[in-house]
């Protein structure tokens, strides 16, 4: 029976990871590249090519080394592809759903399979796994470091996956800043709010001061494992010593301050809420279930809290409305822009504190740091300046983690619950997780890449992938190449498809711009027509940027369910300046 029961989880598992990997590798390359894959793509293809003279340098702009020396690992074993460059993202998005069963003697099976099931349907989870960027790489490196610290007993072990986990984080992308912040934040609240209960010994801080003293030797050569680590991305293998000088002088948090002044990409603080609701909504039911259920367990703290929070909310909404100077100090210094993001700052804010408080009070500690980190992660990337759709993956994941966790309070053993409450339990469970399903395979297959999807912001077109691909196969194939001029903002992610092709340009001048045989530019250029050549518009970008102070109830739920934008979609075209013999190439 033993065996039999083994063999039968093991095919679950199988299946699931079978099943996990097909949603991610199926038609990787359908969705048209976005600008950042180009620039993570290209920049990887150049270190491949010359790995002596064109290694990345760091620059915050494209984060970590990290990245970097893993695409040329990709190249050499897939071909110089997309497909080859997201491989990086699908490996670590597959892992990041196997990391459950880490941890599954502290759940329930149905917990368990239920939280392995929803991270290999997941929209945002699928979406980010097939894109090349960096945010899979460090959720991967973050489950890692929680096991090490969690799991691993012997010190040596321990000390050497923790050193290693946190030196690819700082070697990855600069949000370790909000990471690490956000970290030091609770052990400091829970140290304080331990000692005044005189059980500060128990805090995660006392335990690990408790471990450096009686490990330091141990200790010290874990810094200098991820100082090793750290050096060596950074001065991409130790041929760039300036790049480990940006890194200890902090280039990067100075670069990511100034973005969160000047907000690049703009958004109310509500946009991750939003998009959450929008893309997870089983997440954002149980944050609403979380709520009624504090409501229920401690209805007084929880009514003056709330009462405290939208006071403040709808104090500050209408000193805003009143006085216009208030109303731009709130948008620059608190990210507060639309008329929901004031109860919504206030109250995740008092929310997050209050709950924090009251697990740490019931002596829940595991529920305590992963509800922290959830609502803590949440709230720091709203406010954070730039508002784009992967930053979403952070406190989705801190979300899972929480309600995993929050799950053995119900012990959700079907073998224990009534015929009825296992039926309805698994009833509600499997809706959710078909309607996510559903909304999966609309997001990344039907609608891959979609102008009406919040989720996929400046991808290009098909149309515009399709030209540069049939250019480059055009020019590959002739004796004499063809003359092609990638003018203006088109030259990313143009320069991607066209790398490699010297007779390329990105520049032009009065006494050239008769010899190309095609140009693509942004601007329409009257010089070009005189010239002689023929016209031709395409859509090169588009993507939806929410009219968020037209939004309502209907227009919320109208997008929930119908996936329909309630303003006008944006796009970008570009023209393309041709000589006839190209029509045929151009498929004009």
């Amino acid at each position: 029976m033993r065996k039999v029961s083994q063999f039968f989880v093991f095919s679950i598992i199988l299946g699931l990871l079978m099943f996990a990997t097909i949603m991610r590798l199926d038609r990787i390359g359908h969705r048209p590249i976005h600008h950042d894959e180009s620039l993570h793509a290209l920049y990887g293809k150049y270190f491949h090519d010359s790995p002596k003279t064109h290694y990345y340098k760091y620059d915050p702009l494209l984060h970590g080394p990290l990245l970097y020396h893993l695409i040329p690992y990709a190249y050499h074993v897939g071909g110089q592809s997309l497909e080859s460059g997201r491989m990086i993202s699908v490996i670590c998005g597959l892992l990041l759903v196997l990391t459950p069963f880490f941890f599954r003697r502290l759940f329930s099976p149905f917990t368990l399979w239920t939280l392995v099931l929803y991270g290999a349907i997941s929209p945002t989870l699928i979406y980010w796994s097939r894109f090349l960027r960096e945010d899979m790489i460090i959720l991967f490196c973050m489950a890692s470091l929680l096991i090490g610290v969690t799991l691993i007993k012997k010190p040596l072990w321990k000390v050497f996956s923790v050193s290693a986990s946190i030196g690819l984080i700082l070697c990855t992308k600069e949000n370790y800043f909000i990471t690490f912040s956000l970290l030091f934040i609770y052990l400091m609240v829970e140290f304080i709010f331990l000692v005044l209960s005189k059980n500060y010994s128990s805090s995660l801080l006392g335990k690990l001061l408790l471990f450096l003293r009686l490990n330091w030797g141990v200790s010290l050569l874990g810094l200098a494992f991820c100082a090793l680590i750290v050096s060596y991305f950074y001065t991409a293998g130790f041929q760039y010593t300036q790049g480990i000088k940006d890194f200890v002088f902090a280039k990067g948090f100075q670069y990511w301050i100034g973005q969160h002044q000047h907000e690049r990409l703009t958004g109310p603080f509500s946009f991750h809420v939003l998009l959450l609701s929008w893309y997870e909504f089983p997440i954002a039911f149980l944050w609403l279930f979380l709520v009624c259920y504090f409501f229920i367990q401690f209805p007084v703290a929880m009514s003056i809290t709330t009462f405290i929070s939208m006071s403040m909310a709808l104090t500050t909404y209408l000193l805003c409305r009143h006085f216009g100077n208030i109303n731009e100090w709130v948008g620059a210094y608190l990210k507060l822009k639309t008329t929901l993001d004031f109860p919504v700052f206030f109250g995740s804010l008092s929310f997050g504190l209050t709950g924090t408080l009251y697990f740490l009070g019931r002596n829940k500690r595991s529920h305590a740091f992963f509800f922290y980190f959830a609502s803590a992660t949440l709230f720091a990337y709203s406010y954070a300046g730039e508002k784009v759709p992967w930053l979403s993956l952070y406190p989705f994941i801190a979300s899972l983690a929480f309600f995993a966790v929050w799950s053995r309070d119900f012990n959700l053993n079907l073998n224990l619950l009534s015929r009825g409450t296992t039926f309805l339990l698994v009833l509600i469970t499997g809706a959710m997780l078909g309607t996510q399903a559903a909304l999966s395979y609309y997001v990344n297959f039907s609608k891959a890449g979609g102008k009406e999807e919040l989720l996929s912001q400046v991808h290009t077109t098909p149309q515009y992938e399709d030209i540069l691909i049939a250019l480059r196969r055009e020019t590959l194939a002739r004796e004499t190449p063809l003359h092609i001029l990638l003018y203006r903002e088109n030259a990313w992610p143009g320069a991607w498809f066209l790398y490699g092709i010297p007779e390329v340009a990105y520049t032009t001048n009065d006494t050239l711009r008769a010899s190309y045989d095609v140009v693509l530019t942004s601007y329409k250029d009257s010089e070009f027509r005189n010239l002689g050549y023929q016209e031709y518009d395409i859509p090169f970008r588009w993507w939806w940027v929410p009219d968020y102070q037209q939004m309502g109830p209907k227009e919320f739920f109208r997008y929930l369910f119908q996936r329909t934008p309630w303003n006008n979609t944006g796009i970008m075209s570009i023209t393309i300046y041709y000589k006839e013999a190209m029509k045929p190439v151009l498929g004009i």
